[in-house]
């Protein structure tokens, strides 16, 4: 299963390479639109936000995050989700 996915990633990084990614919208695209032979699909919206370069976030802020990781590569693949009334 593993060696399926990273071959079809490897497949769509390749086809970025072939595209500049000059702007933000094209980066969401291109990310949204990414699927695997085994049926993965991908969602990506762009929050439309600018943030400030170079903020910091402590390991404290990073704890307190409802995050939880994913079994492959947790370090890169997570889900963030605000937290609940009930979490607080």
């Amino acid at each position: 299963m593993e060696q399926d996915r990273t071959s079809s990633i490897q497949s769509d990084i390749e086809n970025w390479r072939g595209r500049p990614l000059e702007t933000f919208q094209i980066i969401v695209n291109l990310i949204a639109s990414t699927t695997t032979k085994g049926g993965l699909t991908v969602r990506c919206v762009g929050a439309g936000n600018s943030c400030e370069r170079g903020i910091k976030v402590s390991d404290k802020e990073l704890k307190a995050l409802n995050m939880t990781r994913n079994e492959w590569h947790g370090e890169w693949n997570y889900v963030i989700v605000p937290h609940t009334v009930s979490d607080t």
